[in-house]
């Protein structure tokens, strides 16, 4: 429940500041104006997370010289109430503050390292057609001290999303906050202002008058972009085109033998790549991500726990709530030791589960669901419902080719019956290596082959795979394949 809030009379103002907000694109600065609002945890039946902690709401505008933000016209916002299609504004207007509040006593601000509140950056937000698109009259019931009080929500207000701020990392990426104008219902009496409120935040201490209701804001996921872009959001997920790297494990960033890959898969994610062909063997008698395994030893090669490697997909998946992220396995572990890694790590309560027979989810379903990562094996005997054998879901080209004038679309394993389709765009000479990837990552040679292969196949590339992905144009390709190219 957010309340009016202002500077006690008589006491120190706060001296408006600037301070550099990061949300899962950028890092942009903010001015902060004055204090606004005052927004207290409240019990809506379920009980409280946080009841020690509550937020001050500063008014917020971003910087003359700050990269501009952009308006985003059709959010979907899922919470309690509902599924509503909403529009946010370009420009922020408040910033969310974790604070600590006494009626007397002056508190110590909490602890950003153990409160579980994040900062959150809000904009304006209307309905998805204008004001009227939202049913007004739509209650709630709080639980207060006095007994259980009606509120009718008036209008959509604000969108608010977790951000980075004042050193404090975000802590729940996907729980945003969903703010409507909100009055008590006839009947339910008036609320008594509480003055000199003693608060405590990052900026320092402030006495506070708690006014009038104003906002209730709920907990919602708000799905604006789907793997970076609005435009994907309502594809099927076998119609989207997904930057992948081959052999993502072996990478020179953790000193692997003769590495696929310059950068390690925390890295790969972060830059963009959205599929990860992986190797799994036995080492000791661990699972572990290795490539080469009998012929080239795993102590010799480079690897890496496999539960160590899935956890670091976990962190990325927390971390960005509205990426999809796919795994082919090349594997030589069992499926009880690949279960042991997934639960191990955290990862498999992301995991998406696909019938053959039913088609494809659309991107905003698999990150409505959180069912954000889909898993392939080249494993037949596969039997966990999540773990897919890839050669019944997808047909590939070879990847054997030493030279460019090599390349072809032949299909090599899986049936074009299948509706993925994996285009191996690299080179190998035993090894591959980035003086290859430097010959066929670039266009046109690379955005011609792409198209040629999918007006042959009438298939679009799913999973475009290459070495030292880094190199060359794989990002622009896959942009131009999903129609995203300016």
């Amino acid at each position: 429940m957010c309340y009016r809030a202002r500077i006690a009379r008589g006491t120190p103002r706060f001296v408006g500041t600037t301070v550099d907000v990061t949300d899962e694109r950028q890092t942009r600065p903010l001015d902060l104006r004055r204090l606004r609002l005052l927004c207290a945890p409240i019990d809506l039946g379920s009980g409280v997370l946080d009841t020690a902690t509550q937020l001050i709401g500063y008014k917020a505008r971003a910087t003359v010289d700050s990269a501009p933000y952009e308006a985003e016209p059709d959010v979907q916002v899922l919470n309690q109430l509902g599924e509503l299609y909403a529009e946010r504004g370009a420009a922020p207007d408040l910033l969310l503050v974790p604070a600590a509040i006494d009626p007397a006593t002056p508190p110590s601000p909490p602890d950003p390292d153990t409160g579980q509140l994040d900062h959150f950056r809000c904009h304006a937000a209307q309905p998805h057609g204008g004001p009227t698109a939202f049913a007004p009259g739509q209650q709630v019931t709080v639980q207060e001290p006095s007994g259980a009080v009606v509120y009718a929500l008036k209008r959509l207000r604000r969108l608010c999303d977790p951000v980075d701020a004042l050193g404090s990392p975000i802590k729940h990426a996907a729980n945003s906050l969903t703010c409507y104008t909100a009055k008590r219902a006839r009947g339910q009496g008036a609320r008594t202002p509480e003055r000199g409120l003693r608060a405590a935040d990052q900026f320092g201490a402030a006495t506070l008058d708690a006014l009038g209701e104003r906002e209730i804001c709920l907990p919602t996921r708000a799905i604006a972009r789907c793997n970076g872009a609005q435009a994907l959001c309502d594809r099927r997920y076998d119609a989207v085109s997904y930057p992948t790297t081959h052999n993502a494990m072996s990478n020179a960033e953790e000193g692997w033998l003769v590495p696929n890959q310059t950068f390690a898969v925390a890295r790969q994610l972060d830059d963009g790549v959205r599929g990860l062909m992986l190797d799994t063997w036995y080492f000791a008698g661990a699972a572990v991500l290795c490539h080469g395994g009998d012929v080239f030893p795993c102590d010799r090669s480079g690897m890496k726990p496999l539960a160590d490697g899935l956890a670091e997909i976990k962190a990325f998946l927390d971390r960005r709530p509205s990426e999809v992220v796919s795994i082919i396995f090349e594997s030589y572990i069992s499926e009880a030791d690949t279960l042991a890694a997934f639960m191990a790590s955290g990862l498999l309560g992301y995991t998406h589960v696909q019938a053959m027979a039913d088609p494809w989810p659309t991107l905003r379903e698999l990150i409505a669901a959180d069912t954000r990562l889909v898993v392939f094996t080249d494993r037949s005997s596969s039997v966990l419902p999540w773990h897919h054998y890839v050669w019944d879901y997808a047909w590939e080209t070879h990847y054997s080719f030493e030279n460019p004038e090599d390349f072809s679309c032949a299909i090599n394993r899986g049936s074009m019956a299948n509706r993925l389709f994996i285009l191996n765009h690299f080179l190998t000479r035993f090894f591959g290596s980035p003086q290859l990837a430097e010959m066929v990552n670039y266009d046109p040679l690379f955005i011609d082959r792409a198209e040629q292969c999918q007006a042959e196949s009438g298939r679009l590339p799913n999973f475009v795979t290459v070495d030292h992905y880094n190199i060359g144009d794989v990002f622009s390709v896959v942009d131009q394949l999903n129609g995203l190219a300016p």
